[in-house]
């Protein structure tokens, strides 16, 4: 009864240093949003935190996320730790912006990394897996009073335009091509609306394809949409090209801003040329079937096929260049590395490593092949060392005769062959004075 009380001990005993050491959460996270709900197009911060009880032996990746009614963009991640009753962790926090464009509560997905983290205790990464709880977001319809069509969310827009032609000079059949650029922080293009071009009377419309670019950093994001159309001037007299205004709320100040393009008065002169109205009618008519046709195009890797075409044509004369020299640079290699191993100061290399393995018939082969390429009259060792070793002036502390003892095993310390080669090659490529011919007077 004794010894199976203290075996029950002893195991409790285990069982409680176990659950002390290992009690604690290896891996947890979190999802953080910035703010219950956001409006429709309104960006919507959010974190997702990664926390281990150790340390993370490999980069945590967010991989691709989709929330579906929303775009997602992805900025950066960030080292970070917490304390959790009394256990610091260590962890990574990604940061996301989430912008919906539908008025309906969006879910954002529960998200599974794959990382790597060692045990409590131990320092080998191990490969886990760990998934985030689902959360809801709650987005709100555009304000009542406000167009839909014209809703943006922003915390900066900037709005000009440009005018090919003089505005002051204008006949029949003339065209005058303006661009609108909006510069919006703080959003995508796709949530930038369409300029809108009111119908003008004795004036004939035709928009241009507008240009959309996303530009991001690693805290922010903004984009810019550009708009075209150009005017065609049929009949003389007053013109009034309206003022364009452009809204947007600021999600922070909770205010609708508006900014204006005013509007122009253009004086059409007379032309007594009308065939020229004509002309540009079918002319501007053809370009708009061309630009319609060329929006229809499909694209190949996000590129347009002329374009794509051009790509991969640079993409392989650079691959064919870089084949080409890359095989000169091998080519260049393998004679530099045949050279080198039929040179002195190879063979010489090799014959010192064998004098530090202390394998003797090694030594003496290598020592007699690195020896056959010096400019010796007797490539032999005793030769070698009595004109130019330093052995002989210690007292003929090591007789130069029998520096091989019954092994064939090579005697001579390796400094001493060191400095033998030195003094071969120091008299070797010693400049040679000049004779000094005696001068008769």
């Amino acid at each position: 009864m004794v010894i199976k009380r203290r075996t029950y001990c002893f195991l409790l005993l285990i069982f409680m240093c176990y659950t002390s050491m290992f009690g604690q959460k290896q891996l947890f996270t979190e999802v953080q949003f910035e703010k219950p709900s956001v409006f429709v197009g309104e960006p919507l911060e959010l974190s997702v935190s990664v926390y281990t009880a150790t340390w993370f032996t490999k980069g945590v990746s967010p991989g691709n996320v989709k929330v579906n009614g929303a775009f997602t963009v992805y900025f950066r991640s960030l080292s970070t730790s917490k304390e959790v009753d009394g256990q610091l962790y260590s962890g990574v926090k990604l940061f996301f912006n989430v912008f919906p464009y539908e008025a309906k509560d969006l879910v954002f997905p529960s998200l599974e990394f794959s990382v790597e983290t060692p045990d409590i205790g131990d320092y080998k990464g191990k490969k886990r897996k760990i998934r985030t709880r689902e959360r809801v977001i709650k987005v709100k319809d555009v304000p009542q009073g406000v167009s839909k069509n014209n809703w943006l969310v922003s915390t900066s827009v900037s709005v000009y335009d440009q005018w090919k032609g003089n505005l002051k000079k204008v006949k029949v059949g003339d065209v005058l091509e303006r661009s609108i650029r909006l510069n919006v922080s703080g959003t995508v293009s796709e949530f930038i609306p369409v300029v809108v071009w009111d119908s003008i009377a004795h004036v004939s419309i035709y928009p241009k394809r507008a240009v959309l670019k996303n530009n991001q950093t690693k805290t922010a994001i903004s984009a810019s949409r550009v708009e075209g159309v150009r005017y065609l001037f049929e009949r003389e007299g007053s013109v009034v090209i309206p003022e364009i205004i452009v809204h947007w709320w600021h999600p922070r100040h909770k205010k609708l801003y508006k900014k204006t393009l005013k509007s122009h008065i253009i004086n059409v002169l007379s032309n007594p040329n009308l065939g020229m109205l004509e002309t540009a009618r079918a002319s501007l008519d053809k370009n708009s079937e061309d630009s319609l046709e060329s929006s229809e195009d499909f694209l190949i890797l996000g590129m347009r096929p002329i374009k794509f075409i051009l790509f991969l044509f640079s993409f392989l004369i650079a691959v064919v260049f870089l084949v080409f020299t890359g095989a000169n640079l091998f080519k260049k290699y393998i004679r530099a590395r045949e050279v080198y191993r039929n040179s002195e100061g190879y063979y010489f290399k090799m014959f010192m490593r064998s004098l530090g393995s202390r394998t003797s018939t090694d030594s003496v082969n290598k020592c007699y092949a690195w020896l056959g390429r010096l400019n010796l009259k007797t490539p032999t060792v005793s030769y070698f060392f009595q004109e130019y070793g330093t052995l002989q002036n210690e007292n003929n502390s090591m007789d130069i005769q029998n520096c091989m003892n019954d092994e064939f095993e090579i005697l001579i310390p390796i400094k001493e062959w060191k400095k033998a080669r030195k003094r071969y090659f120091d008299k070797k490529y010693k400049p040679k004075k000049p004779e000094l011919k005696s001068l008769n007077p």
